[in-house]
């Protein structure tokens, strides 16, 4: 069934579209359909014109209260479709804006703008969706168009969902993409934000936190639910904040990055890193950092990881930690100016001709006693030893005159 529009429509109350089973085309016909549009079971295909929302949501699509529901509610956003609304363009709600719903996909390949002040999301997934239920909900939304929010998050992933984002794609708000509930998944296409650098201590668990990140994790009000991040492909870039961040907080469940792929405005951390991959210290021809195949050998506490060790010293300041993430040797003989910590974590550090050098006053603290400690670590000045101590756990190496 097609319903083609022979004039701009201004909506005097809410369009609720309940035809689950059927499939519905509505042919814009370049005319603007204006006020909020409610799909509650069916297929809606959207072509040809622009979708107006105003001061409040432009479509809402609504899930089943059937757990085994898919494909319940389907939007499509055809190419050639613009959606507008002060703060919020497409929202994705339960059964009700305020329970659990399950099978809603919305497929993105047009373009949704949000430009207000007060929007947490030009695509917005409700936290209430996977609140105390754990598990797939079969919810999914698929980006290949444009996303924009002009002052908030691009993408607000609150909700239990699976946000999937592929070439073609551009999202960009002042958080590209926030995610406090579910799985995104990227293979492709452009990820930008513009915010400042905003880093909260802990999550707020209200709402969606604006942090400047491209993509930004942090927990929910109950801290329920796994959180996934899953990349491959894609480009991500933020002018002012790291290009990944997670926020502190409390994790109840799983709430993880695994990147393989893309590149990145900043270093993503050792720990993002999915197994048997890691990122490249230096910047390509565009400034960018990217994922290879590899193994690290060190973490140094910013979380930045390195595949040799004589690469991770070089980075220590006074009182940085440096952990080793698998065991390695010595190439080189090596000079500490200050004091630091060396956690090995069970890995070995096999010293063989080479030293490290430790300047008067120098502590070295590590998680585990060092055998011929004394031949690893070297005083500066031949008139200074280096002295071990136990202290609780930890073992601490320290450069004293000698007695």
């Amino acid at each position: 069934e097609t319903v083609q529009l022979i004039s701009d429509v201004t909506l005097a109350e809410p369009l609720n579209i309940e035809a689950a089973g059927k499939t519905i085309t509505l042919d814009l016909n370049e005319k603007t359909l204006s006020g909020r549009t409610n799909l509650k079971g069916g297929e809606l295909t959207i072509q040809k014109g622009t979708v107006a929302g105003g001061a409040a949501q432009a479509l809402n699509v609504y899930g089943s209260d059937d757990a085994s529901a898919t494909n319940y509610s389907v939007l499509t956003i055809a190419d050639d479709v613009t959606v507008t609304a002060d703060e919020f363009g497409v929202v994705l709600f339960g059964k009700t804006a305020q329970t659990n719903g399950y099978g809603a996909v919305i497929n993105i390949n047009g373009t949704v703008e949000t430009t207000g002040t007060g929007a947490e999301g030009a695509v917005f997934v409700s936290g209430n969706l996977g609140k105390n239920v754990s598990g797939d909900m079969n919810n999914v939304i698929n980006i290949t168009g444009s996303v924009t929010s002009q002052t908030d998050a691009a993408v607000a992933l609150n909700g239990n969902a699976t946000v999937n984002i592929s070439e073609g794609a551009a999202v960009t708000g002042n958080t590209a993409i926030a995610i406090k509930r579910g799985s995104l998944n990227v293979t492709g296409g452009t990820i930008t934000a513009t915010g400042e650098k905003n880093y909260p201590g802990t999550a707020n668990y209200n709402g969606t936190e604006m942090t400047g990140a491209a993509v930004s994790m942090s927990s929910t009000y109950n801290q329920y639910g796994a959180m996934a991040v899953n990349i491959s492909g894609g480009t991500f870039v933020s002018t002012n904040a790291d290009a990944l961040y997670k926020a502190e907080g409390t994790y109840a469940n799983d709430a993880t990055f695994a990147v393989s792929g893309g590149e990145f405005s900043s270093i993503v951390p050792a720990a993002f890193c999915a197994d048997g991959y890691i990122c490249e210290t230096s910047q390509n021809a565009e400034g960018r950092y990217t994922i290879v195949q590899g193994a690290y050998v060190a973490v140094v506490d910013d979380g930045v990881g390195y595949t040799t060790f004589s690469e991770a010293f070089a980075a220590l300041e006074a009182g940085s930690t440096l952990l080793l993430v698998n065991s390695t040797s010595l190439t080189e003989d090596l000079t500490a100016a200050s004091s630091f910590t060396l956690n090995f974590d069970g890995n070995t550090l096999t010293r063989g001709e080479y030293t490290i050098t430790l300047a008067n006053g120098v502590t070295v603290t590590t998680d585990t006693q060092v055998a011929d400690y004394d031949e690893l670590f070297i005083p500066a000045d031949a008139t200074y030893m280096v002295v071990e101590n136990a202290s609780g756990a930890n073992y601490t190496y320290t450069v004293v005159t000698k007695v």
